[in-house]
């Protein structure tokens, strides 16, 4: 690859990692998570890779911007943590924990 290439890439990565801190800023509710990278993002919010740093974990954690912005957004934020407590299965993510920031709820 290209010196050039190379560099660009490297500014790339470097951006990427810094619109992820900013994504994923935990405050002292989530401050034993580190975040690693961004997993995905959809209608409802990012998901981002972390790990636990008092365990060594590894968790996906989901960022919900404004969950009880409106009563809509307020039910299905509540229906999603329903339906992901009672679910036990393989292929999907087992609900751990949830913790609020300031304006954003915070879920792994």
């Amino acid at each position: 690859m290209p010196a050039t290439a190379q560099a660009f890439n490297r500014i790339l990565d470097d951006l990427a990692r810094r619109q992820l801190l900013l994504d994923f800023q935990f405050g002292a509710a989530g401050s034993s998570y580190e975040a690693i990278r961004n997993i995905g993002s959809g209608a409802f919010g990012i998901v981002c890779e972390a790990v636990e740093t008092t365990s060594g974990t590894k968790v996906a954690i989901k960022k919900i911007g404004h969950a009880s912005a409106t009563p809509t957004s307020a039910r299905r934020t509540l229906r999603e943590i329903r339906v992901l407590r009672y679910i036990a299965h393989d292929n999907i993510v087992t609900l751990r924990d949830i913790f609020r920031t300031p304006g954003n709820l915070g879920m792994f």
